[in-house]
């Protein structure tokens, strides 16, 4: 009897335990979460805000430091652009910084372009993949800029490039998705205004380094 009510003893002293130690658990990830979700969002390893206004009919999300005191800017770190805004954030060359992708969008012909923006040292660098990279791939035939189109695929972290070639006279449509290493991307300095930008003003940010 004695032994019965001594294994029970133990088995509730056990259960007790768990019972604490789960308690603990949840509180330290709780904790956890409170102290992440305080925290600002990073970008290059910076942290950061955006703020959007409209040009014509595309709206433009200009990407600002986040100073710390309730404040952003007044230096630019990418910005964005198209009828809807497309970007994310992911590690894609594993330097433990965020890169920004933004599946831009231009309103007048609908030409659809992935920029690129990442960090080296104390410079930002824009990238597109437009008609230098696509040169590259094989067969490919320049026909007009809105045939071809580039932008990041966020489930498989790759790059969605579609573009033309002409076989005995005939028009092909390639599309294919495409490493982010595998691709000759040309980045160069990505010369911040402190104001905001048009579709026109990041064009020529992007300077040969």
């Amino acid at each position: 009897m004695n032994k019965r009510f001594s294994l029970t003893d133990c088995a509730l002293t056990i259960v007790l335990v768990l019972i604490i130690a789960w308690v603990i658990i949840c509180d330290v990830q709780l904790i956890k979460a409170r102290i992440k979700a305080k925290q600002p969002p990073e970008l290059f390893g910076l942290a950061f805000g955006t703020a959007e206004h409209s040009d014509g009919d595309i709206t433009v999300r200009n990407y600002y430091m986040d100073n710390g005191d309730g404040t952003m800017g007044p230096e630019i770190l990418a910005v964005s652009f198209g009828p809807e805004i497309n970007d994310y954030r992911m590690d894609i060359d594993g330097d433990g910084q965020s890169e920004l992708f933004c599946n831009t969008v231009s309103g007048g012909d609908g030409c659809e372009r992935l920029y690129v923006y990442k960090r080296s040292g104390d410079l930002i660098l824009l990238g597109i993949v437009d008609e230098t990279v696509f040169s590259a791939l094989p067969h490919y035939t320049f026909l007009m800029a809105g045939a071809n189109a580039s932008r990041f695929d966020p489930k498989t972290g790759k790059i969605y490039v579609r573009y033309t070639i002409i076989n005995g006279g005939e028009e092909y449509c390639i599309e294919d998705l495409y490493d982010f290493e595998s691709l000759n991307i040309q980045f160069g300095e990505f010369a911040s205004l402190t104001k905001h930008h048009t579709k026109q003003q990041i064009l020529l940010t992007a300077k040969e380094e």
